[in-house]
């Protein structure tokens, strides 16, 4: 089956979705075909089609699998052996570079889930910028910044139900720590490849924006530049210095369609996270000063 276009993928997803769950078990031949990633992508209509027979496979094991059961099954021997070649690092092309049977489930499927959205974004960025643009594959590419958007959808659900609350919290731990090797996407890095895609895809933007803030990333330095606020000093220094003149000085640059898109969308998102950590004072009091 050639998954080529966003209709060609709804009607497999609604394919799937009408089989009864019984014939899809156990889920192991579901979880091996999912994480078994080509690392080799010969063409980017071959890594778009792999992506979309993830995403399909994801929305059957997240919507007719408890998460349980998935962790349970990502323990079997030999199931995740082979998995997650480090496609960024040629002395790791033979090795795990996940070393998977040594790593607790959660965190194998927060890892590759992460993976998947760092490769997909990084070739759409390629893509959008690319000083030879071959105008028969745009539709070509923008079915991949498609499957982007629904990936983060799909992701945003998991967490935001709490059907996948162990893998949730495992992601806020991985997305919080310091890289560790060159294997992995880097949060700052993910971050730069998303603010870059501002103007031609902001919602794919704007989930990213969401799923940071259901894994608790509220790191200020990111919020400010999509938010487009400008780094004034403290309120304190302005009071004690008589003088608030700063306040009215800077003026907001004028921002395209996008990026207004961008700011007012990430703005109710981030007003909707205060409200929703109203014990947690440090947000709100960014938000306000």
């Amino acid at each position: 089956i050639n998954l080529d276009s966003p209709a060609a993928l709804d009607v497999l997803h609604h394919l799937l979705g009408t089989v009864a769950p019984s014939s899809l078990r156990p889920v192991d031949i579901l979880l091996k075909a999912l994480l078994l990633v080509p690392y080799d992508q010969v063409s980017i209509v071959s890594m778009q089609r792999w992506l979309a027979m993830a995403l399909a496979l994801l929305g059957v094991l997240t919507t007719q699998s408890k998460e349980e059961t998935i962790l349970s099954r990502l323990q079997e021997p030999g199931l995740t052996s082979d998995l997650f070649i480090c496609v960024l690092d040629p002395q790791h092309t033979k090795e795990d570079a996940l070393n998977a049977n040594m790593t607790p489930p959660e965190e194998v499927l927060a890892r590759f889930l992460l993976q998947i959205v760092g490769f997909t974004v990084t070739t759409v960025q390629s893509l959008r910028f690319s000083k030879s643009i071959d105008v028969s594959g745009v539709q070509s590419h923008d079915f991949l910044a498609q499957e982007l958007s629904r990936l983060l959808l799909s992701m945003t659900h998991m967490f935001k139900s709490g059907a996948f609350r162990k893998v949730g919290v495992m992601m806020a731990s991985l997305i919080s720590r310091p890289q560790q090797s060159k294997c992995w996407f880097a949060l700052d890095h993910l971050n730069e490849v998303f603010h870059s895609l501002i103007q031609t895809d902001p919602v794919p933007v704007l989930q990213w924006c969401q799923l940071l803030l259901l894994l608790n990333y509220d790191s200020t330095d990111w919020w400010m530049r999509i938010l487009h606020t400008p780094k004034k000093p403290p309120l304190s220094k302005s009071m004690s210095s008589g003088s608030l003149d700063h306040l009215e000085s800077n003026l907001e640059p004028e921002l395209s369609t996008a990026e207004e898109v961008v700011k007012q969308g990430a703005l109710v998102l981030f007003y909707d996270y205060v409200c929703e950590n109203e014990a947690d004072a440090e947000p709100l009091s960014w938000l306000v000063v």
